[in-house]
């Protein structure tokens, strides 16, 4: 019995030890509720977490990092953070949370002080000898020094740390003569702090003073287009450069372009006989600037030609010579040096106005004069683009298509300066700067004319009708001298018959004054004005073609091709004649029809005709424009 009522209070025992474990109270506990992380790459904090429970841990920034986010019972977590790369303090909450049916929950606050590096000083100025000095660090974080081999002068006593620190920076001797400055970066949690460090420049020594060659004090009759040289030095052997100033009342200078030479050619054309002021500045790139003294000369009238001055090109072996003035417009005193662009365009306007029969013949009848012009700017005025040129004569463009005009009496008082020139009577050749093609010849019933030649812009092409030497052909060879009518159809009046109103200005200069003999309103190979070369040996071209003086029909031209049409190098039979009729009567020489055939077949004109088709394209040259005056 007595062993019965020991087994009994031994169950009994037994049977509450277990129910005090099945009714045991969860518990969560951290060691620390709240955590400072510094902003070193060694900022880890653990934390001891006590339960009789599992559990888990809620983090919802990424900044923090745990060891462990979930586990059992009793354990010790790392809780680390990155650097804190923002300009304040930052904070989060960790929740740690048991899983039993009736959780208990604890908090962890992290919080984390925000990133800073201040320098002291923040500037470093060194002299030039270079030396070394001291840079207190107050920082939290670990920091470097980017990119050292960017300061050629500098070197660290320490390229990185940590925390507060200081180091010795050491700069080398400034060689040169350059003050010259560094921006040194210190790198820290993803940020940027600079250090500037200055290096003050060697001493300089300027230039010597530089010594005046050529134009001399007070030297006369130096070229208009001179040559500037003077000498200088520098003991320091820096490459030099020159700036000549130069002016004509030693107050408003103008200066060249910088130059490392001591010599330099004007490229100006400067006046003629008159005094100028100059002088020369060097620098040697290191602040060091010298001038010379300030010399005056005096230019000579020479080595450009003169505005309003002439030569006689061609001398005439006649008695009476026929007289023909080139002139031209558009060209600055730079283009009018002996030889040079002046005298290679008039010149090559004169061989083309003699390149062609009949004038190549009979070049000995006339008298050539190249007159000059010296205007204030090149080219030509375009009023209807709104382009405007200061030149002589006032050349331009009289709307969008091929008319010229200028003033017409400046050029005539320009020609009135050749001894021994009647201006009512004269053929002025007015050569035009422009590359534009154009052209015009102003004709006035009393004999003169102004025929305006621009240097078109196929000039270069010799085979182009649109070329200057062709323009030459068609306006000074065709109209100005012959008077010449054009023969071409222009495209308004294509398909049209010859108006009441231009047969009566047609007939008026024919009868009135002998011109445009090469058009006819009569259609009839026994009665037109050219029918004596109608059938007549080696010129077979010469007939009757409908078509010419701008219209369709009602007016015919004597062959098929002709300069008067698009400005080929080629002037028909007829034309011819009426070139050698005016020689003949400016020379005072008598001219019979036989004696012009004899001279003219001899000279092959009449087989120099090539085949010349229009093309649709071609645009022609302006009609003439006629002034009565007589």
């Amino acid at each position: 019995m007595k062993f019965l009522r020991y087994i009994f209070l031994l169950v009994n025992a037994l049977f509450l030890l277990g129910s005090c474990s099945l009714f045991e109270k969860p518990t969560l506990e951290v060691s620390e509720s709240i955590i400072t992380l510094n902003n070193k790459s060694d900022n880890a904090r653990t934390v001891e977490i006590s339960s009789n429970q599992t559990w888990s841990i809620k983090n919802t920034s990424n900044w923090v990092i745990l060891s462990s986010r979930t586990g059992e019972g009793d354990a010790t977590i790392t809780i680390t953070a990155s650097y804190n790369n923002k300009e304040e303090e930052r904070e989060t909450q960790l929740t740690v949370t048991t899983d039993a049916d009736s959780p208990i929950t604890a908090y962890i606050t992290i919080r984390q002080p925000k990133s800073y590096l201040n320098i002291t000083p923040s500037t470093l100025s060194f002299e030039k000898e270079g030396g070394n000095q001291s840079v207190s660090i107050e920082s939290n974080v670990a920091w470097n020094i980017k990119a050292t081999e960017n300061y050629p002068l500098l070197s660290f006593s320490s390229t990185n740390g940590a925390d507060d620190n200081s180091i010795i920076i050491t700069s080398a001797v400034n060689e040169e003569r350059l003050k010259k400055q560094d921006t040194v970066l210190f790198s820290y949690a993803g940020l940027t702090q600079t250090l500037i460090v200055s290096h003050n420049q060697q001493p300089n020594m300027a230039p010597e003073k530089p010594k005046i060659l050529s134009p001399g004090i007070g030297e006369i009759n130096v070229p208009r287009l001179p040559v500037f040289s003077w000498e200088s030095s520098d003991k320091e052997g820096d490459e030099l450069v020159s700036t000549i100033y130069y002016s004509l009342d030693k107050k408003k200078w103008i200066a060249f372009d910088p130059t490392t030479d001591f010599s330099i050619k004007m490229e100006t054309v400067l006046k003629g006989e008159t005094e100028y002021y100059w002088f020369v500045s060097i620098d040697d790139g290191h602040s060091g600037i010298t001038n010379s003294d300030t010399v005056s000369f005096t230019t000579t009238n020479y080595g450009v030609h003169g505005d309003g001055t002439y030569v006689t090109y061609q001398q005439s072996t006649k008695t009476s010579p026929c007289k023909i003035i080139f002139i031209g417009d558009g060209f600055t005193d730079n283009s009018l040096l002996l030889d040079g662009e002046y005298d290679k365009y008039i010149d090559g306007g004169i061989e083309a106005f003699f390149s062609v029969e009949p004038y190549k013949s009979y070049r000995n009848y006339f008298t050539v004069y190249k007159m000059y012009a010296s205007s204030q700017e090149e080219g030509a005025s375009f009023p209807a683009k709104n382009v405007y040129k200061n030149t002589t004569f006032s050349t331009r463009y009289t709307g969008e298509g091929t008319g010229m005009q200028c003033e017409n009496e400046k050029v005539f008082e320009y020609a009135a300066k050749i001894d021994g020139v009647n201006t009512q009577t004269v053929l002025v050749v007015l050569v035009v700067n422009e590359r534009t093609y154009g052209g015009t010849c102003w004709m006035w019933t009393s004999g003169r004319s102004i025929a305006i030649c621009p240097l078109s812009n196929k000039m270069a092409e010799e085979g182009s009708m649109t070329n200057f030497h062709s323009i030459i052909l068609h306006e000074a060879g065709g109209h100005g001298w012959s008077k010449l009518a054009d023969e071409y159809i222009s495209s308004e009046n294509s398909g049209k018959s010859i108006t009441d109103d231009t047969k009566q200005n047609l007939s008026e200069r024919q009868t009135e004054n002998n011109w445009y003999s090469n058009v006819s309103l009569i259609g009839n190979v026994d009665s037109v004005q050219w029918a004596a070369f109608i059938g007549r040996k080696g010129y077979e071209a010469v007939n009757i073609y409908e078509g010419a003086y701008y219209y369709s029909y009602g007016v015919w031209r004597p062959e098929a091709g002709s300069c008067m049409i698009n400005n080929i190098h080629y002037y028909n039979a007829p034309s011819r004649y009426a070139i050698v009729k005016r020689i003949f009567k400016e020379a005072g020489e008598e001219l019979t029809f036989e004696k012009f055939i004899e001279n003219d077949l001899k000279s092959g004109a009449a087989a120099a005709i090539t085949k010349s088709t229009v093309d649709k394209n071609f645009i022609p040259l302006a009609p003439p424009v006629v002034i009565v005056n007589n």
